[in-house]
């Protein structure tokens, strides 16, 4: 997987997506109310499969019980 250029950081009660500037800033570019929100759209930004990452968390939630 790639350096994320996009990030989310939750931020009074909602999440902020930021854009890594590549010289230690950054800028917000977004904001979503839920972290999942967040996170899809952080993916979709970074070019990555949010639905891959959705059924690996899952198939290891049940061989852990």
């Amino acid at each position: 997987m790639s350096k994320p250029k996009y990030y989310c950081a939750p931020r009074f009660g909602h999440y902020n997506i930021y854009r890594d500037d590549g010289d230690g800033s950054s800028t917000k570019v977004d904001d979503r109310q839920t972290k999942e929100d967040a996170l899809k759209e952080v993916y979709r930004l970074n070019g990555w499969d949010y639905e891959r990452r959705a059924q690996k968390i899952n198939k290891e939630r049940k061989t852990s019980i």
